[in-house]
């Protein structure tokens, strides 16, 4: 019995060595030693990522930035090509001595004495060929012509005989419009409906009289033909778009008036609110 006992003692303590013995080993597998730094061992970056001898990340003989610049970039082709400006041949994006003012209108003499006032300037100056007019210019052919280009590159509009403001509408369509200006209607007559009731029809009637023009005197026109270009005339009460014609626009005390000589014209009445076609021969009067 006792000799059965010492042989299971020393098969147990035999069994726990070879335990033990295989702990160890794991735990060195799973942990190698740590080995002190070789400070002259060279170095192990890919030779893929080493750059080639006598460069340093960047091609020979250059830096980052350009040669003589610092963080700017090399100078690129210019925004438009060469020769050519933002805008069409013959128009300037601003007026002379102006910035900012867009757009502008090449406009040309025809004939005669025709003067502009450019905005935001009360001085008067006679109109040379190609002058560049910006939108709001007062434009003065009461004593002349003038020709002014469509903006559907058509054939350019002339007109005369008056005094107008020219602007451009936007829009897909874009139109030139010259809206009448200048004139006295101060002596106009009164209409009766407009005075006090106290007031008797023959002090109307002396009161009317005492004005220097009539009912139906013309206070300003404006002459205009175009061949099938985007121009408007505006009055006081009505607004007419061509389609390439010759017609008149006119102010007058009782109202504003559209007379078609040749071609036809769409006459917006501002005061009823409906468009009407004139067409050659035939006139169009919106009353006050």
């Amino acid at each position: 019995m006792r000799r059965r006992l010492g042989v299971r003692r020393a098969a147990g303590a035999t069994a726990l060595t070879v335990t033990s013995t295989a702990l160890a080993a794991a735990l060195a597998i799973a942990s190698p030693p740590v080995q002190p730094p070789d400070h002259g061992a060279p170095s192990t970056t890919p030779a893929s990522q080493v750059a080639p001898p006598g460069q340093s990340g960047t091609t020979p003989g250059q830096t980052d930035t350009t040669p003589g610049q610092s963080g700017a970039t090399a100078p690129g082709p210019p925004a438009t090509a060469p020769g050519l400006s933002g805008t069409a041949p013959g128009v300037s994006g601003t007026a002379p001595g102006q910035a900012g003012t867009t757009p502008a209108l090449a406009a040309t003499p025809r004939g005669g004495e025709v003067t502009v006032a450019l905005p935001g300037s009360r001085a008067s100056v006679p109109l040379t060929a190609g002058m560049a007019l910006p939108t709001g210019t007062v434009v003065d052919a009461t004593k002349g012509s003038v020709q002014l280009p469509s903006p559907n590159g058509a054939s350019p509009g002339v007109f005369k005989g008056g005094r107008f403001v020219v602007r451009e509408t936007g829009g897909a369509n874009p139109r030139t419009d010259l809206q009448l200006t200048g004139g006295d209607f101060a002596a106009c007559p009164k209409p009766l409906a407009a005075a006090p009731a106290a007031v008797t029809r023959s002090a109307l009637i002396a009161t009317a009289a005492s004005r220097s023009l009539g009912r139906h005197a013309v206070v300003r026109r404006l002459w205009g033909h175009d061949h099938h270009g985007r121009f408007s005339t505006s009055g006081r009460y009505a607004a007419a778009v061509v389609r390439g014609t010759t017609w008149l626009t006119e102010d007058r005390c009782d109202g504003t008036r559209v007379a078609v000589t040749q071609g036809a014209v769409a006459v917006r009445d501002t005061r009823r609110h409906r468009t009407v076609i004139v067409r050659a021969g035939h006139s169009y009067l919106v009353k006050r």
